[in-house]
């Protein structure tokens, strides 16, 4: 009998592998690891909710609330400052991922999936559970993301709530 969890894993993986997409995995119980991502969707559920009451019907959410909280948001939201492009000006503004880009990419984050898995103790070609195999593709994705230029990691004071 096949668990829920891992027949999931294995839609999204066969999904994900089908448009080229890398998913990035956050560690097991670590929310801080991914901030922005929980403070993104608390935004989208503030917005989802004020679109249902607009309704009339603020406990009755529908996909067209999220759709339109979306939208919402993509048109006005200014993640880089008052000054700056809104998330819909920059997707515009984009340039498309090439074949022979998307290629290099792959490469590299093969040869430093490998390197991972030195370097965390794993055999080459053993089998690892998602655990294993979520840290070796996050420590490889975010090096190679760093490498192409597509991810600038930098350090900034967050002020502690009173």
């Amino acid at each position: 009998m096949i668990r829920k969890s891992a027949f999931l894993r294995g839609v999204a993986s066969a999904l994900l592998a089908r448009w080229r997409v890398w998913a990035l995995f956050s560690p097991p119980r670590l929310p801080r690891y991914n901030g922005s991502c929980e403070a993104g969707i608390g935004s989208m559920k503030t917005r989802t909710h004020h679109q249902a009451a607009r309704q009339g019907r603020p406990d009755q959410w529908t996909c067209d609330d999220a759709e339109a909280a979306r939208l919402e948001a993509n048109r006005t939201a200014r993640p880089w400052g008052p000054c700056g492009q809104t998330p819909e000006e920059v997707w515009h503004g984009r340039q498309p991922v090439g074949a022979q880009e998307r290629a290099a990419f792959a490469a590299t984050v093969r040869g430093l999936e490998r390197q991972a898995r030195r370097e965390q103790g794993y055999p080459p070609q053993a089998p690892l559970g998602h655990r294993a195999r979520a840290a070796v593709s996050r420590s490889a994705l975010v090096r190679a993301l760093t490498e192409h230029g597509l991810l600038r990691l930098t350090a900034r004071d967050v002020p502690h709530s009173l």
